[in-house]
């Protein structure tokens, strides 16, 4: 009775009335011994509403029990046990245990692939799980693999515009990049924004998550005139939803573009814009005003940019005791 309560409850996104019921099942299903499956299934479902709620404190041991009692009734694969694996992946990640994350994806990517075969959808999922844990720990051929594996399936599976093959094409392209293969990253960025842009349309902010990983890409190529277009449409679409306080990055990446194309007008006026709109004394703008600095030294404005570096100057001074805190 608890345990359905507390169920429904979070199904209803009533975490507070969940997390009571489900202590309460747990209690009741102590009762039937520390290797009944039915605890195991409670516990579960208690640390479900802890991860939700973000207590990764308690949703952690939780998980880790359930796994336990199924381990030791050797129960068979489910989806609750390949759930718990992967979470217990994600909470360890969290904390930089990558290898106890990349052992817990792993063990959640071949119960999955029991359950399910090696080709199917679901195991999407664990697969670029996985590929970004060994991302993380620089294992970019590895991540690589998986990676592909993970695209064959989406491409296999779902439509030519469908949102889950563009994330997929995205976080390949992210590992691509990491290891400097920009040449390859790049169509892969080019069709995952191809996709949202059909998804969310044109002007849609939602599509800047997509336009800024290519710009970059384009923009380590040196491909600048292709990388400003993508840029300024970023800076479009910010000011059309009234973003401003969005709009210092793109504008300063702006900037560097700019003096790449050679076009130092262009990026001085890029670099006040962003020094107009947060200061020249805020730390947020050290990034700016080290670029602007720099440029007009290249330029042998060395009055402007010792100008400049004084404004630097002052905001480290000010931050530095923060920073030693």
């Amino acid at each position: 009775m608890y345990f359905e309560a507390g169920t429904k409850a979070y199904g209803h996104d009533q975490y507070a009335t969940a997390e009571t019921m489900l202590l309460a099942a747990r209690k009741e299903a102590e009762g039937f011994g520390s290797s009944d499956v039915r605890l195991a299934s409670t516990l579960f479902q208690l640390a479900l509403v802890y991860y939700t709620e973000k207590k990764d404190e308690q949703a952690e041991p939780n998980y880790r029990r359930a796994v336990e009692i199924w381990d030791k009734t050797k129960a068979q694969p489910s989806i609750e046990r390949a759930n718990a694996l992967s979470y217990l992946g994600i909470l360890s990640a969290r904390q930089g245990r990558q290898q106890d994350a990349q052992r817990f994806y792993e063990q959640a990517l071949d119960m999955r692939e029991k359950l399910h075969g090696p080709a199917d959808p679901e195991l999407i999922t664990p697969l670029t799980n996985l590929a970004g844990n060994l991302r993380d720990q620089k294992k970019y051929d590895e991540a690589e693999t998986l990676y592909k594996c993970a695209q064959e399936i989406a491409e296999k599976h779902f439509s030519p515009d469908d949102p889950q093959l563009a994330a997929v094409l995205r976080t390949q392209a992210d590992t691509l990049y990491n290891e400097d293969k920009y040449a390859e990253a790049e169509p892969l960025y080019v069709r995952a924004l191809a996709i949202t842009e059909k998804k969310k349309g044109s002007e849609n902010p939602d599509i800047i998550a997509s336009i800024r990983p290519l710009a970059v890409t384009l923009f380590a190529q040196k491909k600048f005139d292709q990388a400003r277009l993508l840029t300024e449409r970023v800076i479009a679409i910010l000011e059309k939803n009234n973003e401003p306080k969005d709009l210092a990055a793109p504008l300063n990446f702006l900037g560097q573009i700019c003096e790449g194309l050679h076009s130092y007008a262009d990026a001085e006026r890029a670099y006040n814009r962003v020094l107009d709109t947060l200061g020249r004394d805020n730390k947020a703008a050290l990034d700016t005003l080290e670029n602007y600095s720099r440029m007009l030294h290249d330029l042998e404005r060395e009055p402007e940019a010792k100008a400049l570096e004084a404004d630097i100057s002052k905001i480290r001074a000010a931050t530095q005791p923060e920073e030693k805190r």
